[in-house]
C-alpha cells in the first residue's frame, strides 16, 4: 500500500469521528458562551487520542465514546504529516508536546508511541519553577510563529503529573482577495441595531444568491456563476 493510499484511508476513517466530535463540541461551548468561539476540534481531538495510547478499561471506553472511535489506537500519523506539510497558498503546523514531572516515570513504550505516531517532543523537569514555564512559552512562541508568546502565566502545582499541549499554527491566502471598502458600512446586528465597521468588496465577479426562509432560520446561498 502506497504511503499516499495510506494517508488518505486513515483522514477518511478519522473524518466522521471528527466531525461528530466537533458537532457535540461546539454545541456544548456556544451554548455556555453568546460570544464568538474559535476552536480546534482537531487540536483536542489529538490531545485524547495521546492520552488513549496509554488508556484501559472504564476510562479508553469513556474516551473513545466522546470521540466517536470504534478502535482504540487510530493512528493519526499520517494525518498530522499531511497537515504539517501544507500547500503553495496554505501554511499549516501542529505541534506536540509532553512535560513529565521529574519525579514520575512514563513506560518507555508510550513515550516512543507519542514521538513517533504524534511527532510529540517530550521534557521531564520540575513544573513547579518559573525556568520551565519560560521555557515552554518559548517553545509554543517558537511553534506557532510568535502568534501565542505567551500560553501560561505561571508555574504549576507539585502534584501535576503529566501536561500534553497541542499547538496549530494556519496561514492561507484567500482564493479571492477582497479590497478594503474606502467608507464604513452598516452591520445589522441580531438584537437589531446596527454597527458601522469596515467590510471588504470585490466587483470582478458575479454571484448568484439563492434564500432560504424559515421561522428563526435565514440561509443565503452564493453560487459563482462566471
Amino acid at each position: 500500500m502506497s504511503q499516499e493510499w495510506s494517508s488518505k484511508q486513515t483522514i477518511k476513517r478519522l473524518q466522521l469521528p471528527l466531525d461528530k466530535f466537533t458537532h457535540d463540541f461546539v454545541r456544548k461551548v456556544s451554548g455556555e458562551n453568546d460570544r464568538n468561539i474559535f476552536v480546534s476540534p482537531i487540536g483536542i481531538m489529538v490531545l485524547y487520542t495521546i492520552l488513549l495510547e496509554g488508556a484501559r478499561g472504564k476510562t479508553a471506553d469513556q474516551i473513545m465514546q466522546v470521540f466517536h472511535l470504534k478502535l482504540q489506537f487510530e493512528n493519526i500519523e499520517d494525518l498530522i504529516k499531511r497537515l504539517n506539510k501544507g500547500d503553495q497558498d496554505l501554511t499549516i503546523k501542529m505541534a506536540n508536546k509532553a512535560l513529565i514531572n521529574k519525579d514520575i516515570k512514563l513506560k518507555q513504550q508510550f513515550q516512543k508511541i507519542i514521538q513517533k505516531n504524534y511527532s510529540a517532543s517530550i521534557e521531564q523537569g520540575d513544573l513547579t519553577q518559573d525556568a520551565m514555564i519560560t521555557k515552554l512559552n518559548k517553545w509554543v512562541s517558537q511553534e506557532t510563529n510568535n502568534l501565542i508568546p505567551q500560553l501560561f502565566n505561571e508555574p504549576f502545582t507539585s502534584n501535576t503529573i503529566l501536561i500534553l499541549i497541542n499547538v496549530l499554527y494556519f496561514k492561507g491566502l484567500w482564493m479571492e482577495v477582497f479590497e478594503p471598502c474606502k467608507k464604513k458600512q452598516y452591520f445589522h446586528n441580531l438584537d437589531g441595531t446596527k454597527s458601522s465597521v469596515k467590510m471588504m468588496e470585490l466587483w470582478r465577479k458575479k454571484y448568484g444568491f439563492s434564500h432560504l426562509s424559515k421561522e428563526k432560520l435565514k440561509v443565503s446561498l452564493s453560487r459563482d456563476t462566471i
